[in-house]
């Protein structure tokens, strides 16, 4: 019992002793782990880059240093850094590198610096110092304005700027007095970024007195316009007539500056005083203040805008449109219909063009109501608005003008329009208008308009049967029409009808039909296209049957085997070396052996050489290794004729291939 009670205890120490070993264990190996995470590669350690800076490394190694501490750098780095500020080579990177450390070290060796330096180095400087804005370094700066080199004297006024601040303002304000004519602007620059700073501040009175000051001085003309801008924000409301006093100014700069915040500047107070001063202002003035109140898009200006659509100057009248359409109220609607249906002109073109570009739905029920309307030239209009506008809606009404419009070029422009929206849904109507026939310009109008519609039909199918049932009433010439737009279709149907077509008494619907049929795409029509090359009394025909069954025998469509059958038989058929190239050209895009022979028989006729080579190369491209046999002592003939150029090159690849 005792033993058993001593043994227990014993584990149990060992127990705790291993528990406590283990946990110690994971404890060393955290730390350990802690320590290699907190470990930094030697390029991002702030002491080994030190050490680089105050070794004699090479100096494009500094430099790279001195951009990595701008980085890892701290407090630290601001010594070795600020001894390079008068290094030929690594000023300017030494100052990469304090410029970015957030340490007031920095600024305290900046200011060091800048008792110490002269020249381009001061001047370097002096712009982190900007940069950086330091506060601190007013007073020093303040004794740089004086400085006898106008480059480091105008740098301090730079910096004065960036840093801003009351004291800033009153140094750079007592330099305005005493400036050279060489450091003055950037006297001026600085004063004025002081006050831009007041601005952002919300400290509006303070930067008004500085921006009307340089206003008032005999500085360069992109100062004093910058001024001015400044002093109008500055004053807000209360600046609005010194805007638009400006507007009214000679001063081309100053008139820019008053547009520009025209355009900018927010308030319905600015807005009312250009609308009353737009009257006022000369055509050429009047123009772009007409373009700054479309901008501001204030309803309240529309009465303004459409007095100024009946100004004498078209370029106003212009404006003002251009002004309404931005603006956008429905209000004004009527008066750009009435521009719009004035005598074709630049602003009745305009007024079409802001209805058309119009962003309301009411604007929709303009182009309808104008194909109401008893003027012709208002009902042009109307039809182009529809077109323009892409009103969908409106196709049963342009269909039913197209069709019934007692003038013609009324008529043109709905079947314009149908062209452009119509589906085939509107496909009867324009098969109504061809029927009639009432001018040769209508029926080809007519017929590009169906064309185009059953091109955007995802199925031209569709359109077939309309189609086909307009062929039973056609007189000749719309049933050519008809039978052009059933070849673009190219279903069964359409080929079954132009077939029929073939047979037609009419010579004029005979001869479009027999064409048609030997420029299908498909080999549907070869047998079609075979008899007419072999059977037809008109040479014409049999040239052209031969020329389409041999264009077909070469399409996707066409199986192998029944391919080199058509190829064979449109080869017995042909007379003259012309169809001879076509043949060629079709054997070119098989990969048979059997048309591989049938292409290289022509090699040694001089007239199809070029178009032999060509095909016989362009097969064997497609022939394997197995018919090295009958490919490689043709393709040695060819590179006998060819010796250079791409194909020769091609024919080089096909022997490498086939060894």
């Amino acid at each position: 019992m005792f033993m058993t009670t001593t043994r227990k205890m014993i584990m149990k120490k060992i127990k705790i002793s291993v528990s406590s070993v283990f946990l110690i264990a994971c404890i060393l190996a955290v730390c350990r782990i802690a320590g290699a995470a907190d470990a930094k590669p030697a390029d991002q350690d702030e002491a080994a880059l030190i050490a680089v800076l105050q070794s004699n490394a090479l100096p494009q190694d500094k430099a790279v240093t001195c951009k990595k501490l701008a980085i890892y750098g701290g407090k630290a780095a601001v010594p070795a850094l600020a001894a390079l500020l008068s290094d030929e080579k690594l000023a300017s990177w030494a100052r990469i590198g304090l410029e970015a450390i957030p340490d007031p070290a920095v600024d305290e060796a900046l200011r060091d610096a800048a008792g110490k330096l002269q020249g381009r180095f001061l001047i370097g400087v002096i712009n982190s110092i900007g940069k950086r804005g330091d506060v601190k370094a007013v007073e020093c700066l303040s004794q740089k304005l004086k400085d006898a080199d106008a480059a480091v004297a105008s740098a301090a006024a730079a910096a004065l700027g960036r840093i801003g601040g009351e004291q800033s303002a009153q140094v750079l304000g007592q330099a305005l007095a005493g400036a050279s004519a060489a450091t003055l602007p950037a006297v001026c620059e600085g004063y004025l970024r002081n006050a831009d700073i007041f601005i952002s501040q919300g400290r509006n009175d303070e930067a008004a007195k500085i921006y009307d000051r340089v206003r008032g001085l005999q500085v360069s003309r992109h100062i004093r316009m910058e001024a001015m801008r400044g002093l109008i924000v500055a004053k807000q409301a209360t600046g609005i007539p010194v805007l638009i006093e400006q507007l009214k100014s000679d001063d081309t700069g100053m008139v820019a500056v008053a547009l520009g915040l025209a355009h900018e500047m927010p308030g319905v107070e600015l807005t009312k005083a250009l609308t009353t001063a737009v009257g006022t202002l000369p055509p050429e003035k009047q123009v772009y203040v007409i373009e700054a109140l479309g901008v501001r898009l204030d309803k309240s200006v529309v009465p303004t805008l459409l007095g100024l659509t009946r100004n004498s100057s078209t370029n106003v009248c212009l404006a003002a449109i251009a002004a309404l359409a931005k603006i956008a109220d429905v209000s004004v609607l009527p008066k750009l219909v009435e521009i719009a249906v004035q005598p074709d002109s630049e602003t009745s073109r305009a007024a079409q063009s802001a209805i058309a570009g119009f962003p309301s739905v009411e604007a929709d029920a303009t182009g309808v109501a104008l194909l109401a309307s008893r003027d012709a030239a208002a009902r042009i209009v109307g039809a182009d608005i529809i077109s323009r506008r892409a009103t969908y809606s409106a196709m049963p009404v342009v269909a039913k003008a197209a069709c019934e419009d007692a003038d013609q070029s009324v008529r043109a422009a709905c079947i314009n329009s149908l062209r452009e929206l119509g589906g085939l849904s509107d496909l009867p109507s324009l098969v109504d208008i061809l029927l009639k026939n009432k001018s040769e310009d209508e029926t080809q109008a007519a017929e590009k308009a169906m064309a185009t519609i059953c091109g955007r039909q995802t199925s031209a199918s569709a359109c077939a049967d309309t189609l086909v049932a307009g062929l039973a009433k056609a007189q000749p010439a719309q049933k050519c029409a008809l039978l052009r737009i059933l070849r673009s279709i190219g279903d069964a149907k359409a080929l079954q009808s132009i077939r029929a077509a073939m047979s037609d008494a009419n010579a004029e619907v005979k001869d479009v039909a027999t064409r048609l049929i030997c420029d299908w795409n498909t080999a549907d029509a070869a047998d079609d296209m075979l008899e007419l090359a072999k059977n037809s009394a008109n040479n014409t025909y049999k040239v052209l049957g031969l020329r389409g069954y041999i264009r077909v025998s070469g399409g996707k469509d066409v199986a192998g085997n029944k391919r080199l059958a058509m190829f064979k038989e449109a080869e017995m058929l042909i007379q003259r070396d012309d169809e001879r190239k076509i043949l060629l050209g079709a054997l070119g895009v098989a990969g048979d052996v059997e048309s591989f022979r049938m292409a290289a028989a022509y090699l040694d006729k001089p007239a199809l050489k070029d178009e032999a080579c060509l095909a016989v190369v362009s097969i064997a491209e497609r022939l394997n290794k197995g018919k090295a046999a009958d490919v490689v002592p043709v393709i040695e003939k060819v590179l006998t004729s060819v010796k250079q150029g791409k194909l020769a090159g091609r024919a080089r690849n096909v022997m490498n291939k086939m060894k």
